[in-house]
């Protein structure tokens, strides 16, 4: 019998791996050590573990071990990087999308009330940036460009090389926020015109609560200034007792990543065409949005014309997915990114999210067909 509930919102949050709680489980025990008493053996010990976990996220993303803070999560990161920028009073200017997360939209709305300009490109149907528009629109103010590597609700990847080509070219500092992008698809400093990255564990099977903020070998992180005072902690930009089992536990996420990424992608490449497969029998009652081609594995996000989704959840309250981004859950509103790729109010509140991860099985996506072509088809005819 099929273990309930089945679990496909990874796009929200993922399992922590076996592996990387077994790596995290000494330090919430013996090795319980603050980082920085490095007076004592357990002091000692537990900064030994940050600073390997410290080099292990540079090597995957092949930039110098003094280039990674260690940080809450994604949504602090791109808040240290955003207000972190602002003390150069000739810089006044950022270019963003109006498809990316709330952690960076909402302080560049808080940053355009202190007066600076924010320009929000436009995009396509599928969730693609105009990246002409990009090049027209940095001036001599522009300060920072900040475009997401793949969407956290329709899955539409970016093309972040030539967007950090275009700001390369005019030496403007280039962002990219990678919450749902690690693990999935490739990138590392060495091979893509980046500048600054930001991203959480969670979304890649390791630990909630920690993430990292990471520079290219070029860019200086004392560019930033603290937003956040206390005793000095990762350059003083994230002050704080380090959480050492939870960056434990992101750096072996990452070791993970290395030796299993191109299996566990294939695997869930197919479970995703399979729960897809269910869909596309609905015909035009049907819509798929993001791309089909460009997008991370494991997302579906489907458009079910005349569809009450309260109805279909409370039907299928055995399968874990969303009706949009989790960050946005229970405020009412259609999501943003849906609605800035044209779909109506009413389209965007019939809209289905899925997240195939590594740990589904095939009996768990045969059983969410079944139920969701047996409920499908009581609530469209």
């Amino acid at each position: 019998m099929q273990s309930l509930p089945v679990y496909l919102d990874n796009n929200a949050t993922t399992r922590v791996d076996p592996e990387v709680l077994e790596a995290m489980i000494p330090y919430f025990g013996q090795d319980y050590g603050n980082a920085s008493s490095a007076g004592h053996t357990m002091g000692k010990r537990a900064n030994a573990a940050i600073e390997l976990s410290r080099e292990k996220t540079a090597g995957f993303l092949r930039t110098g071990v003094t280039q990674i803070i260690f940080t809450s999560g994604t949504t602090e990161a791109n808040n240290i990087l955003l207000f972190g920028l602002t003390h150069n009073p000739n810089k006044r200017h950022i270019i963003t999308s109006r498809l990316e997360h709330s952690s960076v939209l909402n302080p560049l709305r808080s940053l355009e009330k202190s007066g600076f300009t924010v320009s929000y490109l436009e995009n396509d149907n599928n969730g693609f940036v105009d990246l002409d528009q990009l090049a027209d629109s940095i001036s001599e103010e522009t300060l920072l460009i900040s475009i997401m590597y793949a969407n956290n609700e329709i899955g539409t990847i970016q093309d972040i090389q030539r967007a950090g080509e275009i700001a390369r070219s005019r030496n403007v500092l280039f962002h990219s926020d990678m919450a749902q992008s690690v693990g999935k698809i490739d990138f590392n400093f060495e091979d893509f015109p980046v500048d600054i990255v930001t991203f959480g564990a969670h979304k890649f099977y390791g630990p909630k609560g920690v993430g990292v903020l990471a520079f290219c070998p070029q860019v200086r992180k004392q560019i930033l200034t603290p937003v956040i005072f206390g005793g000095g902690q990762e350059s003083g930009l994230r002050p704080g007792t380090l959480n050492i089992p939870l960056i434990v536990g992101l750096s072996k996420a990452l070791e993970i990543i290395i030796r299993d990424r191109i299996s566990y992608i294939q695997g869930i490449n197919q479970l995703t065409t399979k729960l897809k497969s269910t869909f596309i029998k609905f015909g035009d009652k049907v819509k798929f949005n993001g791309d089909a081609h460009r997008r991370i594995p494991g997302n579906l996000n489907i458009s079910i014309k005349n569809l009450d989704v309260t109805k279909l959840a409370a039907k299928a309250k055995d399968i874990c997915f969303s009706t949009g981004s989790a960050c946005k859950s229970g405020s009412g509103e259609p999501s943003h990114v849906l609605r800035a790729i044209g779909l109506s109010d009413t389209e965007a509140r019939s809209t289905l999210r899925f997240g195939i991860g590594k740990f589904n099985t095939d009996d768990e996506i045969d059983y969410a067909c079944s139920r969701f072509s047996e409920i499908l088809d009581e609530l469209l005819y």
